[in-house]
């Protein structure tokens, strides 16, 4: 009785183990998956601003050239309107910060 005790406690340990190194593993994957998400989250905020910088600066030099096409006389009809700028691959920026 106490062999086949002693044999049994040394399998349950042995198990043990094993789903201790395997529950280790998960917590080391979990950890890896997390980081890597953090980083694409961080790549596409800094895709976002570089964007909304662009469109920003778009948005000055469209204005800079209503003001020139204003002093050159050629009216109010001929300037750069917003809804001129095709927004079809601009995906959600009028919300950004720079445009609210």
């Amino acid at each position: 009785f106490i062999e086949e005790t002693a044999k049994t406690i040394d399998e349950l340990n042995r198990e043990k183990e094993e789903h201790s190194e395997i529950i280790q593993q998960i917590n080391q994957d979990k950890c890896d998956l997390e980081k890597q998400i953090d980083d694409a989250r961080f790549e596409q905020r800094e895709r976002e601003n570089q964007l909304a910088r662009k469109y920003e600066t778009l948005l000055k030099l469209m204005e800079s050239s209503n003001e020139k096409i204003r002093e050159s006389g050629l009216g109010e009809e001929s300037t750069i309107q917003p809804d001129d700028i095709p927004h079809a691959r601009i995906p959600n920026f009028m919300d950004h910060k720079y445009f609210v």
